[in-house]
């Protein structure tokens, strides 16, 4: 079942997210302790002012379990360097985040999705396609959904394609390389 995450599955959330801040060497992970990144991230999901606020995620939750297997988190693209200025005073007195907010992941006249993470033991079952499909269905056709896919994950980018996807050009931020792929929702 798909659904709008709530404030209650932020826990849940973090451990999902904390899979793609470790592959991308977020730099305040890197930075500081896992506890107080921890926290900070918490508290960082539960302000629906930030980037990674829980209002800005649908997750995959399993039936039988009630397990939150998979998220989708994303915004309009034109909020991107706001939500990053936001970032860089949230952790300001913890880390130095650098160039952070002078590379842009996004395009300003797409809808972002930001993070595409599912549980390791549940991928493979479909849930990423899912969530994507889902994005679909809640965007008026004619809207551009935009990602970013590192360029060592074909498989990935297979799934990406699949789904309607087209490389548009390449970026590079927090030192990894990524191909900027967009779709249109279509009726």
């Amino acid at each position: 079942m798909i659904r709008p995450a709530q404030a209650s599955d932020v826990p849940a959330l973090y451990d999902l997210m904390v899979i793609i801040w470790q592959d991308m060497e977020f730099e305040p992970l890197v930075t500081l302790d896992s506890q107080t990144f921890k926290e900070a991230m918490i508290q960082h999901l539960l302000d629906t002012k930030q980037k990674y606020n829980y209002q800005n995620c649908w997750v995959y939750q399993a039936r039988h379990t009630g397990q939150i297997q998979g998220l989708v988190l994303g915004y309009p693209g034109n909020l991107e360097s706001t939500y990053d200025r936001l970032i860089e005073q949230h952790f300001g007195d913890h880390t130095e985040l650098g160039d952070f907010s002078l590379t842009r992941e996004s395009r300003d006249d797409e809808w972002y999705i930001d993070m595409l993470v599912v549980a390791p033991e549940a991928r493979g079952l479909g849930i990423a396609s899912s969530l994507i499909k889902h994005l679909d269905t809640i965007h008026t056709p004619g809207t551009v959904l935009g990602l970013n896919c590192d360029l060592v994950n074909p498989r990935a980018k297979a799934l990406y394609r699949r789904l309607g996807f087209e490389v548009r050009d390449r970026v590079t931020f927090s030192g990894h390389d990524y191909h900027h792929m967009q779709k249109i929702v279509s009726p």
